[in-house]
């Protein structure tokens, strides 16, 4: 009796450890699903458009139906969910509002308010992905809740996505666990009665094996499954233990994709970012520097175009092998999109990344890519089986290049765009660009936002670069008008003069101070270097938003009318005209400029250097109609003044 007893005790205590570790597991499983959930539709949703309704409230815009049918899509391949909705805090700390609800029975109006001050787990959205711990109630009903932040490009929160499980549908999950509990607490009573201290014995070894998995899965290992062949109630344990461990793994993959570029088993552009941001946080926390390398594959699109498609995604996957054998285990390789590549590379210095990159560089040069013949169109490209790729690398360090994530990529960004405009296949620092004039998060704000203010702030910062050209792109932007309102143009093309004139030399931003700078003439190679910024400030400007309007102004403002130019060698009427404006305004301020190989010209002299080059450099039609409007200045003259 006393036996029996004493196993009645422990059987039934080790069933009620289960039955709380197994209801928790659950629960936590239901969090995290909901939780990941929001994580997901999240991303998805566009933070700009997010803030426009935010500061409307109004639920009959374009933007907000279709911001409802994004978050309506997810509830639809969702059942277990009833309502998804997104909210931003209001001027009031603890009163938040509704933005937009996907319910369509009892929606949240945009800008109803929510007292969030009993749930600090909505609050926390704000920085993480959180769930509640229990059931809430609100004038709504019962819930349980999973939220996740939405964040602007800066990475600043600006709402949260809720997504809410009905309590009534977490009751039903449940009462899985709760039959199980119990039945298992009466299977114990049971045996411990009937069959002993023997019988209790075997069905404690048991459920004990069951603890040791479960255990072992909350500490990480989901590899594992427990032995589910019995048909009695251990069996049902076994299996709901199971189908959590099912439901885990699941979770895990999920996340794995999400993380994950489908073409090359690369970390995604996504992942990159994230992981990026953690290894900047623990390099201010210990005083160390972060190295970043970006590579693109030299005329990838060719290799498209002559092989296909198919070969060149091989391609894809084979450099990414390359790379994945040739970095350390903490130094994190993704694809940064296309056939660009991003390299991490934490506690690494300027001069230590270059030698990483200089590295990888002639691996990738040295090798040859297998193309399977099966996979060749034979018609393009014969019977070759193996072909060889060169790249170019550009290397940037933190907090050297700049002190903000963003900041670091452009300088990246723009190092690698300088390697691929002075000849491809090569390694450039972007130390070997600048020294102090310009941050290139300068250059990431202004991309993402091309405002008046923004695109006076960049010109001035690639002016102060130029030693001889003070004040130069407001100079030329300022002539360009002149001609613009000679020529008669209308007020948008005045407009995209404007910014053109300021923007024209951007691309100097990738130009070495040594050359930019020289005290003397330039050598053939430096005058090439030269040659490359129109080319360069195109590819800059091409990233941003609303400005492809001034791109051909800026990458053919050098071209010349007979033909002679650079860098398509464009003729005549073929250049653009808001580039041939832009030509004849640039050479004037540069005529009077001073020179290491010439001395400054007065206004009259660069007017007569103008005509004398008209119809050989110039538009002859665009010289006229500046020399025009320089003679109907109503300030004396302006010829007189410049002299």
């Amino acid at each position: 009796m006393i036996i029996n007893g004493l196993v009645l005790v422990i059987c039934v205590s080790t069933v009620l450890v289960f039955y709380r570790q197994v209801h928790h597991a659950v629960l936590s499983q239901i969090q995290a699903r909901l939780s990941s959930a929001a994580a997901c539709i999240s991303v998805q949703i566009d933070p700009e458009t997010h803030k426009f309704l935010a500061s409307h409230n109004d639920a009959s815009t374009p933007q907000y139906r279709q911001t409802r049918a994004l978050l309506r899509r997810l509830m639809a391949v969702n059942p277990e969910i009833k309502d998804v909705y997104t909210m931003s805090p209001g001027k009031q700390p603890m009163m938040w509002e509704f933005v937009v609800d996907a319910d369509a029975e009892r929606p949240a109006r945009p800008g109803e308010k929510y007292d969030v001050t009993p749930y600090p787990e909505l609050r926390a959205a704000l920085s993480r992905p959180s769930a509640e711990p229990e059931v809430i109630r609100d004038k709504w009903g019962y819930w349980i809740s999973g939220y996740a932040p939405i964040k602007d490009a800066s990475g600043r929160s600006i709402g949260i996505v809720g997504v809410d499980m009905s309590a009534d549908q977490l009751n039903q999950e449940m009462a899985g666990v709760h039959a199980i509990g119990i039945l298992a607490i009466t299977l114990a009573i049971f045996a411990s009665v009937v069959l002993g201290q023997a019988i209790c014995s075997f069905f404690t070894g048991k459920i004990s094996a069951l603890v040791e998995r479960l255990n072992a899965a909350a500490h990480g290992d989901l590899s594992t499954l427990a032995d589910d062949s019995r048909k009695d109630e251990i069996g049902d344990v076994a299996r709901a233990f199971n189908h959590l461990i099912l439901s885990l793994q699941r979770k895990d993959k999920m996340i794995r994709e999400t993380n994950t570029d489908y073409l090359t088993g690369l970390n995604n552009h996504r992942y990159f970012q994230q992981r990026l941001r953690v290894e900047l946080a623990k390099a201010d926390e210990n005083s160390t520097h972060v190295g970043l390398l970006m590579i693109d594959i030299d005329l990838f699109k060719l290799v498209n175009d002559s092989l296909g498609h198919t070969v060149g995604d091989e391609i894809l996957r084979q450099v990414a092998g390359l790379l994945m054998q040739n970095v350390a285990d903490n130094q994190t390789v993704s694809r940064y999109g296309g056939e660009e590549f991003a390299v991490i590379l934490p506690d690494t210095g300027a001069e230590e990344a270059e030698e990483t990159a200089k590295r990888l560089h002639q691996i990738i040069t040295e090798a040859s890519f297998e193309v399977q013949p099966e996979r060749v169109n034979q018609s393009k490209a014969g019977h070759h089986s193996t072909i060889a790729l060169t790249v170019s690398m550009g290397v940037a360090a933190y907090p050297l290049h700049s002190k903000k994530q963003d900041g670091l990529i452009m300088a990246a960004d723009i190092a690698l765009h300088q390697a691929k405009h002075t000849g491809r296949d090569r390694v450039c620092a972007y130390n070997t660009i600048k020294e102090a004039h310009i941050d290139p998060y300068e250059v990431y704000t202004f991309i993402h936002d091309p405002s008046k203010s923004a695109i006076e702030a960049l010109a001035a910062a690639v002016d102060a670069r130029d030693h001889y050209t003070r004040n130069h792109s407001e100079q030329v932007s300022k002539y360009a008008l002149m001609i613009g309102r000679g020529l008669g143009l209308k007020e948008g093309e005045i407009e995209l003069l404007r910014k053109a004139g300021l923007l024209h030399d951007v691309g100097k931003i990738g130009i070495p101070d040594y050359v930019l700078n020289k005290p003397s003439s330039l050598t053939k190679e430096e005058a090439g270097i030269i040659r490359t910024h129109p080319a360069m400030g195109e590819s800059i400007i091409r990233k941003s938003r609303n400005l492809d309007a001034v791109l051909p102004a800026i990458l053919h403002h050098h071209e010349r009318y007979d033909g002679k130019g650079y860098p398509a060698r464009l003729a005549g009427k073929d250049i653009p005209l808001l580039a041939r404006i832009i030509g004849v305004a640039d050479a004037f301020d540069a005529l009077q400029a001073n020179r290491p190989y010439r001395k400054s010209l007065t206004a009259q002299e660069a007017v007569n250097e103008l005509r004398r080059n008209s119809g050989m450099q110039f538009d002859p039609e665009i010289v006229e109609a500046f020399v025009s409007q320089i003679e109907l200045t109503t300030e004396s003259t302006f010829l007189d003044k410049a002299a």
